[in-house]
Formats: C-alpha cells, sequence, structure tokens
C-alpha cells in the first residue's frame, strides 16, 4: 500500500512538471462546453443520479440560450453539447435552439446524447435532416433483458425502432446528416454483451459514424460503482479536462466547472449576470486550479471522489504515454472510454 501511495504521488508530481505551461497558462476561452438544455428525463436509468440530484429540474429559456450561442461563437468553440444532464428531446424547442446555434460555423460540433425513446415519427425525420453534427445513441445492451433492466422506463425493440428509423431517413438523404455514435457504458450489466454490441452496429455505420465504448464512472459518488477494476496503479491529477478546457451552463444560468457536477455543487458563476469569459478567467475557477495544482483534492469533495479518466491515469495508460512517444504500439484497451468525438 505505501508502495502505490509513493507511486501515486510522484507520478502526479511528474505530470505537473510535464504539463507546467499547460497548467499556467489557461487558454482564453473554453474549447468545450456543454449547455443543459434541460435536466429534464424521461427514464430512471440504473447508473445515472439525474432522478435524485438535490437541485430543481426546469428548461433554459431561449433567450439565455441565444445568447449563451451568441458569446460563445464569437470566441469559437470545437465542440458544444445541447445537452448536460436530462433528455435533450423532452426540450420541445430542442429543434428551434439546433437552428440557431448552427448558424454560426465557428463552433464546429454541436452535439446531442440521447435515449432515442422520444425519436419517434417524425422526430427521427426532423433530427436526420438537422444541421447537427453529431448525435450520441445511449444504448447500454444488444438485449431487451439487459437493455431495459438499465434503462428503466425504455423498451428495447422500441428504442431500436427509432434509431432505425433516424438511420433510414439519413440514407433517404444520400446518408447527409448528423454522424451517429453508438455508444454503450462499460459496467458490470453489459460486460458480456460489449463485443456483441459492436457487431451488431457495425453493419449500420456510414462514413464518420462509430461505436464508443464509455467508462462508467459514479458521478462522484453520487451512484454505486459498477465499472470494471482500474488497470493498474490509480495516479490522481490535475483535472486538465475540464478545468483548463471545458464549462457546462445549467439551464438555470449557474455555471459549474465540470459536466459530472448533477447537483451544482461548484458553482463558479452565473451567465446572465456575468459573461462566460468572466466566468472563465474568474477567481472562482482560478482557486480551483490551484487547489488541483496544489494536488488538494480533499478540499473539493466533488473532485476528491471523481472517477473519471480525465482525472486520473493508471499503470496502462502511462505506459501508453511512454510507447507512443518511442513509436512503438499502444494497447487499444486504453482507448475504451476516451471521447469519440
Amino acid at each position: 500500500m505505501w508502495l502505490e501511495r509513493f507511486l501515486s504521488r510522484n507520478a502526479s508530481r511528474f505530470f505537473l512538471w510535464w504539463h507546467r505551461r499547460e497548467l499556467a497558462e489557461p487558454p482564453p476561452f473554453p474549447r468545450r462546453i456543454n449547455i443543459e438544455t434541460t435536466s429534464l428525463c424521461n427514464l430512471d436509468c440504473l447508473m445515472c443520479p439525474t432522478r435524485s440530484k438535490a437541485r430543481a429540474d426546469g428548461t433554459m429559456p431561449m433567450a439565455l440560450f441565444q445568447r449563451a450561442a451568441d458569446e460563445i461563437a464569437a470566441h469559437g468553440a470545437e465542440i458544444v453539447w445541447l445537452h448536460a444532464w436530462g433528455e435533450p428531446l423532452v426540450d420541445a424547442r430542442l429543434f428551434e435552439r439546433i437552428t440557431y446555434i448552427k448558424r454560426y460555423p465557428s463552433i464546429r460540433n454541436v452535439v446531442i446524447s440521447t435515449n432515442a425513446t422520444l425519436l419517434r415519427g417524425e422526430r427521427a425525420r426532423r433530427l436526420a435532416e438537422s444541421e447537427l453534427d453529431t448525435v450520441v445513441f445511449s444504448l447500454d445492451g444488444v438485449t431487451a433483458e439487459t437493455y431495459e433492466a438499465i434503462r428503466r422506463g425504455a423498451r428495447f425493440s422500441v428504442v431500436l425502432e427509432n434509431v432505425r428509423r433516424f438511420l433510414e431517413a439519413r440514407q433517404a438523404r444520400g446518408g447527409r446528416g448528423p454522424r451517429a455514435v453508438f455508444q454503450i457504458i462499460a459496467m458490470r450489466e453489459t460486460a458480456r454483451e460489449i463485443e456483441t454490441f459492436r457487431a451488431y452496429w457495425r453493419p449500420f455505420l456510414q462514413p464518420g459514424d462509430t461505436i464508443h465504448v464509455k467508462s462508467f464512472n459514479t458521478w462522484a459518488g453520487k451512484t454505486a460503482d459498477r465499472g470494471f477494476p482500474e488497470r493498474g496503479i490509480d495516479f490522481r491529477i490535475p483535472c486538465t479536462a475540464f478545468l483548463w478546457d471545458a464549462l457546462t451552463i445549467l439551464w438555470n444560468g449557474d455555471v459549474v466547472p465540470c459536466c459530472f457536477d448533477v447537483d451544482g455543487e461548484l458553482v463558479i458563476g452565473r451567465f446572465g449576470e456575468q459573461t462566460l469569459e468572466e466566468i472563465w478567467k474568474g477567481p472562482a475557477l482560478a482557486e480551483l486550479r490551484r487547489r488541483h495544482c496544489r494536488l488538494d483534492f480533499q478540499r473539493v469533495p466533488l473532485c476528491a471522489a471523481c472517477q473519471h479518466t480525465h482525472a486520473r491515469l493508471n499503470g496502462m495508460r502511462i505506459r501508453n504515454f511512454l510507447r507512443a512517444r518511442l513509436g512503438r504500439p499502444t494497447d487499444a484497451r486504453a482507448q475504451e472510454g476516451r471521447p469519440a468525438f
């Protein structure tokens, strides 16, 4: 145990040294932004704490959304998720929002993640014909027994039919439309179906589509751990993928630095009263970054409990880091759970 603690501490220090310039100079504006268009969800999924979150549910006013899109576009963004917590298709103004934000070419990738339960009939066609760049279909399982035990409140046969209708509508347009990501979360309940999942969806792939195996996380201790055991020793590091790269705007204008903050515990500003740029460069986020650089995670309970791969390294990822720089093959298993879009 003492050896693991020693290695973990020194691996974290090495990370700090290696990334010292990046940590000292955050980019002038976040490259990735989540806009929680609605926090409402129609399912009660086994692995998700959204139904038990402490904050109130609601849908973002259109004027606030437009103001956010306008500011993001002025700076440019690599990716904007029209999603944080909740199901995007619950929002009656989703397609209006997509049309509005896609007026801006400086926002390169606009994405939604959906359980596809509400993608019926006309909605499937409208989504296929929309200017959305990417749609992530969260499809945890390839059998009704597995899927319906996880995605409680959904019917597997209905979801498959909805996704197929979307693919048919896109195919009718010559393949033009949002790229599709077929996603399964790697957890104990899905472990035996991951390879079957890949085989099932592979024939549906069009150019740009992908199959994504997403790592399980507990949303900073908000749910029981259903994930596979970590491979190798675990090294806690500053969360460069969020604190130095991303912001999340909740439906009511509260801004948090991390899309895993289901309860809105780490509010660092209020959009509408402040600009996103002011929040990004403000004292609350600066202090949070300083605590991460000091490896002082215990003073931030949400961060201390985080198990996400962006915030931790393990032996396999460190070996791949070194192999890549020596021009040697890397272990593909370490890529599972990394963002595919």
